[in-house]
């Protein structure tokens, strides 16, 4: 991506703009009961308010909150982007909630109160509760080229299993998911250590079932105003000024004649109340008559970008 040649003054932009402070955010953590069955699914919330005046950038891992119980850390199975950005306007607020289903992954592996963490960005929160030891769970088992089938259902019959799915590998090699039910499946991890024919044993132990909900505050529509390029036509570079009436996020890309985005060269946070300025490198567009879209929260902007050489 062509990067915006004002690059200084973008990022003073940003950090007049996007603030961390621990302060603005407020964070709050909690389980729908104190208190659980055998098997009984739990559910977890994270709900996490900006309370101050300024827009504020979250950086976590991954996808959203992450979660542990006990001393086992989870994870989610895919990652869109490890490091995922969250703005939070004034007064907007974000929420994220998890079932953790015993059925699935195993936990908790012990009785009593057990401890669930939420971790997002620099914020960890803890919340405990009561609820006895998982007696199920799912695993995937890897299995040696050319596992009889016998044996395949002399394991699923050993752990008391339902086989969900079964492949077979380029080099032969078989691999089994399983759901089990009614024995400690830490324990079967275990007796299977060393077995002839099983390559691994893993829990199936991932973060799944997490829905979010966010409600974005804004007291009007956002207006913003930007400036005539120069020069225009252009050959290698073009200016222009961006002003926001409020704290606004703004996009800023070019398109062909048939609406194809060629290259985002701006998406961020700019202050009220100050023209901003940009120059941008064209130096490898090809001579064409395109478009500058500067796109913000509610509004829209375009002007023709002829490029000679």
């Amino acid at each position: 991506m062509k990067s915006v040649l004002s690059l200084i003054s973008a990022l003073l932009v940003l950090s007049a703009t996007v603030i961390t402070a621990r302060a603005q955010v407020t964070a709050e953590f909690w389980t729908d009961n104190s208190e659980y069955g055998p098997e009984e699914p739990i559910t977890v919330q994270l709900l996490l308010t900006n309370t101050g005046n300024d827009v504020v950038l979250l950086t976590t891992y991954c996808n959203g909150p992450t979660f542990s119980v006990d001393d086992i850390d989870l994870d989610y199975p895919a990652c869109i982007t490890y490091d995922h950005h969250f703005y939070f306007s004034p007064g907007s607020w974000r929420s994220w909630t998890w079932i953790l289903d015993p059925n699935h992954l195993a936990l908790p592996r012990t009785d009593g109160q057990h401890t669930v963490t939420a971790r997002f960005a620099h914020l960890e929160l803890g919340t405990d509760f009561l609820a006895p030891k998982s007696q199920g769970g799912r695993a995937n088992i890897g299995l040696v080229a050319s596992t009889p089938a016998d044996t395949i259902n002399a394991i699923g019959n050993r752990l008391n299993a339902t086989i969900l799915d079964q492949r077979v590998y380029s080099n032969g090699d078989i691999m089994i998911y399983i759901q089990v039910a009614g024995i400690d499946l830490y324990e079967a991890r275990d007796a299977f250590q060393g077995h002839p024919n099983v390559r691994f044993f893993e829990l199936e132990q991932y973060i799944l079932n997490v829905t979010t909900t966010d409600i974005e505050v804004k007291t009007e529509p956002t207006i913003f105003e930007v400036s005539r390029l120069y020069p225009q036509p252009a050959h290698s570079s073009v200016s222009f000024t961006v002003s926001v009436d409020s704290p606004n996020h703004i996009s800023i890309d070019v398109f062909d004649m048939l609406g194809r985005r060629i290259e985002r060269y701006f998406d961020g946070f700019l202050t009220s109340g100050n023209q901003h300025p940009f120059e941008i490198d064209i130096s490898q567009l090809p001579p064409a008559v395109y478009f500058l879209m500067i796109r913000g929260e509610s509004s829209l902007q375009s002007q023709a970008l002829v490029v000679l050489r």
